[in-house]
C-alpha cells in the first residue's frame, strides 16, 4: 500500500506511513495527525482499515483483543463505512476526508468518531442508532444526520477549533433532547436544521437551565409551538427568551428564518452591526429605503441589500471564500468595536486606502475564519453611490458593480444603475500594503496579545 499525505481545507494534515513488519505479522500504517491543536500519532492500523480511493467502501468491525482504528484521510471523498453489527470492543474512526457511516439494525454502540476538519454523514437502517456512541467535531469538522433518531443516546462533543452539526428534520419539528451536546460554544460552533416545515417562521427562542446544569434551547414558530429543541451540557448562556433577528443575543440564526433551514451559530455576517441615525442595526435587518450613516457624517438610503449563499464544498480552494475575522481592536483606536467578519474581497478604509480584507491577514489578529459552516450567507449594502458605511465602527465600502449583481441570490430585486468607484487607492494583497500600515497592524497584534484592546 502507498504512503499518503494530505491536508484538508480546515488545516488538518494526515500523514500515513506503511510499516513493514516481520513475518508473519502483517504490515500496518502509522498515522500522524497534525492540526492547530497539536500532533497525535496512532500506530498499528491494519492496511485494510484505511480508505485511499474516492468512492470506496469499508466494513467497520471490532477487534476482540484491542480497539480497532479506521481512517478516511483528507482528500478522500464519497466513501461509505458500513457498520452492520454490534461491537465487542471499541472502534475509533478518524475522518479527515468526507465519508458516510451507514449504521445497520444491530450496530451502534461502542463507537468513537473524530471528525478532524472533515465531514461525516450518518444514515441508518430502521431501528438502528448510535446509542452510547461519541462523535467529536474538531477544527471545523461536520456531522450531518439524515435521521435524528439515529443519534438517540449519543454524545456530540464540540472540540478545539469548532464543529458543525446539522440534522434533517424530514419536514417535521425536531427534538434532539436525547442527544447530549458537549462543549458547545456559539462563538465557534454550529447546530443546524434543514427540511423543517416550510412556511413556519422562527418567532423566538428560549434558553433554560436544567437541574443537572445543562441548558435546553427551544425554537418557537408562534406561541408555544416548538420548531426545534436541543440540550447543551454544562451550558453557560443567559436564560430567557430572545428574538432570533435582534442582537445582542447569545445565539445567532443564519439562513432561512422562514423555517426551512436554520443554522444556530455565532452572529458574524448575520448580526454584523451597521451604523444608522437611530443607532446600530444588524445588517440582515436592513431594507431598501432605510437610512445608514457614512464615514463622512452623511446619511444615505439603502438602495438594495444583496444576499449571497456561499458553499465551501466542491471549491478547489475554499479559503478564497471564507470570511476574514478582524479581532476587536485589531485596526487601532478600539476598532472594530466587536470582532468583524467580512468577505476576503470586501474593502475597509485603512489610512486612506481601500484595503481588501484578505490583504490584511496576519495570522494572529486578522485571520481566515475556517470554522465557518459549509454553507453560509454574505450580505452587501448598495447605496446610490460607492460610499463608506460604518460596520462595527469601521469604514467599509458599499456595493460597487465591478462584480455582477447576478452573483447574488436576490439579483432580480437589484437596481441596474451603474455605480462609479471611489477615487481611492485599492490594496488587494499583503505585498501591496504600504509598510506603515503593516507596521501599525503588527504593533496592534502584539498589543492585543498582551491584552490591550483599546489603543
Amino acid at each position: 500500500m502507498p504512503n499518503y499525505n494530505a491536508t484538508n481545507s480546515n488545516g488538518v494534515n494526515y500523514d500515513l506511513t506503511e510499516v513493514v513488519n516481520t513475518s508473519p505479522l502483517p504490515n500496518t500504517y502509522t498515522l500522524v495527525i497534525t492540526s492547530p491543536n497539536g500532533i497525535e500519532t496512532i500506530s498499528g492500523i491494519p492496511l485494510g482499515n484505511v480508505l485511499l480511493t474516492d468512492g470506496g467502501t469499508m466494513t467497520v468491525a471490532s477487534d476482540p483483543l484491542a480497539p480497532a482504528f479506521y481512517v478516511v484521510p483528507p482528500g478522500i471523498e464519497n466513501v461509505t463505512l458500513n457498520y452492520p453489527a454490534a461491537l465487542t470492543n471499541d472502534v475509533v474512526l478518524h475522518i479527515g476526508g468526507e465519508a458516510t457511516l451507514n449504521v445497520g439494525a444491530s450496530g451502534g454502540s461502542g463507537l468513537t468518531a473524530y471528525v478532524d476538519g472533515g465531514q461525516l454523514d450518518l444514515t441508518s437502517s430502521a431501528g438502528a442508532g448510535l446509542s452510547d456512541a461519541a462523535v467529536n467535531l474538531n477544527n471545523g469538522g461536520g456531522l450531518l444526520v439524515a435521521d435524528a433518531d439515529a443519534l438517540a443516546g449519543a454524545t456530540v462533543d464540540f472540540g478545539d477549533g469548532g464543529g458543525r452539526f446539522s440534522a434533517d428534520a424530514a419536514l417535521a419539528f425536531i427534538d434532539l433532547s436525547s442527544v447530549t451536546f458537549e462543549g458547545y460554544d456559539a462563538k465557534k460552533d454550529e447546530i443546524g436544521f434543514f427540511n423543517l416545515p416550510m412556511g413556519n417562521r422562527l418567532d423566538k427562542y428560549s434558553i433554560t437551565t436544567n437541574p443537572d446544569g445543562s441548558q435546553t434551547v427551544v425554537g418557537y414558530v408562534s406561541g408555544p409551538l416548538n420548531m426545534f429543541s436541543f440540550t447543551v451540557a454544562d451550558g453557560t448562556f443567559p436564560q430567557g427568551e430572545f428574538d432570533p433577528g435582534l442582537p445582542p443575543g447569545p445565539m445567532g440564526f443564519v439562513g432561512g428564518l422562514d423555517g426551512y433551514s436554520i443554522i444556530v451559530s455565532a452572529c458574524f455576517l448575520a448580526g454584523t452591526m451597521v451604523a444608522t441615525p437611530d443607532g446600530p442595526v444588524a445588517i440582515e435587518k436592513l431594507k431598501p429605503g432605510d437610512l445608514v450613516s457614512t464615514s463622512d457624517g452623511a446619511v444615505k438610503p439603502v438602495r438594495w441589500l444583496a444576499v449571497q449563499t456561499v458553499s465551501r464544498r466542491f471549491r478547489a480552494d475554499p479559503l478564497k471564500v471564507v470570511p476574514i475575522r478582524v479581532l476587536a481592536g485589531a485596526l487601532g483606536g478600539g476598532l472594530p468595536a466587536r470582532d468583524l467578519f467580512v468577505s476576503p474581497d470586501h474593502a475597509l478604509l485603512v489610512d486612506g486606502c481601500l484595503v481588501q480584507a484578505g490583504a490584511l491577514v496576519n495570522g494572529t489578529s486578522i485571520t481566515r475564519y475556517v470554522q465557518v459552516p459549509q454553507t453560509f450567507l454574505y450580505y452587501h449594502v448598495e447605496l446610490d453611490d460607492h460610499s463608506l458605511i460604518l460596520v462595527e465602527g469601521v469604514p467599509a465600502e458599499t456595493f460597487v458593480d465591478h462584480i455582477s449583481r447576478r452573483a447574488f441570490d436576490n439579483w432580480q430585486e437589484a437596481p441596474q444603475a451603474p455605480i462609479a468607484e471611489l477615487d481611492r487607492p485599492r490594496v488587494k494583497s499583503w505585498r501591496q500594503l504600504p509598510q506603515p500600515i503593516r507596521d501599525r497592524l503588527t504593533q496592534r497584534a502584539a498589543a492585543l496579545a498582551a491584552g490591550d484592546k483599546a489603543a
